[in-house]
């Protein structure tokens, strides 16, 4: 089952900015970030991805240690809005 948060809060938040807009100004879209496709046995499905930045010190060859930056995203499991899975729940001890 998938939720329909994106696209009802899209059209929330475009009404709302609407109505504070200038008269003459109506054509406003609001559009959600962080959202992609998923593939799974079930068919597509929309999924949040929360985008994540970091540091970590890692071995160099010639030894010491050096940073190395993290720049990659994690899917959110369920909807923050709903609480919907987004993906089958995983078994238990998977990671």
């Amino acid at each position: 089952m998938n939720c329909e948060c994106k696209t009802e809060f899209e059209a929330k938040l475009a009404e709302r900015m609407k109505a504070d807009l200038p008269e003459g100004h109506a054509d406003y879209k609001a559009e959600l970030d962080n959202y992609t496709l998923g593939i799974s046995d079930a068919g597509l499905r929309l999924e949040m991805i929360i985008p994540y930045k970091g540091r970590v010190q890692v071995p160099k060859k010639a030894g010491g240690l050096k940073t190395q930056k993290i720049d990659t995203w994690i899917k959110a499991a369920f909807c923050p809005f709903c609480g919907v899975a987004t993906a089958p729940v995983a078994k238990e001890g998977a990671i």
